[in-house]
């Protein structure tokens, strides 16, 4: 009877140290989870503070893209419709 009490406490206790092992890696886990998500929540305030300058700006430079864009399309068409009537010019010229 006295084996069997020293042996369920002895299995008793060999589970408990069991889930203290389990207990400090869960921990331990957790603590590094804890460091990567602080590290990237500085990061991510670091990033977002600047966002609305850096959106600002990109808006600006597609805006003058834009601009300067629509401004070749005009060049474009200035071209193509000169070279278009040169060639209606040596058409007429060969014809007479």
């Amino acid at each position: 009877m006295v084996l069997w009490v020293v042996g369920f406490n002895v299995a008793i206790a060999l589970l408990n140290c069991y889930l203290v092992w389990k207990i400090i890696q869960w921990r331990r886990c957790l603590r590094c989870t804890r460091y990567t998500l602080a590290r990237t929540e500085r990061q991510m305030r670091r990033i977002l503070t600047t966002a609305p300058r850096v959106i600002h700006e990109r808006q600006q430079g597609a805006q003058q893209t834009r601009l300067a864009y629509a401004k070749l399309q005009t060049q474009v068409q200035q071209v193509q419709q000169l070279l278009g009537l040169l060639i209606l010019v040596r058409k007429l010229w060969y014809r007479y």
